[in-house]
């Protein structure tokens, strides 16, 4: 195939796993202390208002609460309104939905 030598992966059993796992290794690489120390303020994901259930069933899992899913409608946020959200959160993860199978939606 091809892969470099330090290429990895995961077999993981289905969609909401594979959400808390990417969310999870999300959170490690902009805060890696927090797999020792654990976090004591809060951290945020930002996701589609079309985005799938396992973005907020993950965030109940690691503790965040779904209070810190930052739930955007990316059809009518401009850049500008969205790197000021960015900007205003301790943003660990920017999660895209290309399409969902609890919506059916497509984001442009």
């Amino acid at each position: 195939v091809g892969y470099g030598k330090r290429a990895s992966g995961l077999f993981l059993p289905g969609g909401s796993y594979c959400t808390l796992i990417g969310m999870i290794c999300a959170r490690y690489n902009k805060f890696p202390a927090s797999k020792r120390a654990g976090l004591n303020y809060p951290i945020q994901v930002i996701t589609s208002v079309n985005s799938h259930y396992s973005i907020e069933k993950s965030a109940i899992m690691m503790g965040m609460g779904t209070d810190n899913v930052i739930k955007i409608d990316f059809e009518k946020t401009t850049p500008e309104e969205f790197e000021e959200i960015v900007v205003n959160n301790n943003v660990f993860m920017i999660n895209s939905t290309f399409g969902t199978t609890s919506e059916g939606t497509i984001e442009s």
